[in-house]
């Protein structure tokens, strides 16, 4: 097994990891990226070997194919679960804001829980 097929291999290995990842509900963000940096390092490895002249076999093509083809199925899962994050820190943002208003006390509420109406 030459360099080019271990690192084909391993970027497959990198892309399953990143699914295995994205399908588990309380997974980590940190750790997606952790795996995108490492699948980084290993393209660009590719891409060096690549320019020094290495052609790629059928077989690496077809691996490096699958791990393709699994990424499109990727993408769409991560966009999901980072607007599904996004909705979460909105809403805990919403939170933490209202809390501070009622609880500075020279811009929220001054009546210590009395009402003023201030209507005319």
């Amino acid at each position: 097994m030459n360099r080019m097929d271990e690192l084909a291999d391993e970027l497959l290995q990198l892309t399953l990891q990143i699914q295995e990842q994205l399908l588990t509900e309380d997974s980590d963000p940190n750790e997606w990226l952790n795996f995108l940096d490492k699948r980084d390092i290993v393209m660009s490895q590719i891409d060096q070997l690549m320019a020094e002249g290495l052609t790629l076999s059928d077989s690496q093509k077809q691996v490096l194919q699958n791990g393709y083809q699994l990424n499109q199925k990727i993408l769409p899962l991560m966009d999901a679960r980072l607007q599904k994050l996004q909705g979460k820190m909105a809403v805990l943002q919403k939170s933490k804001m209202a809390v501070s208003t009622y609880n500075d006390v020279d811009t929220g509420p001054n009546g210590y829980g009395a009402f003023f109406d201030r209507r005319k």
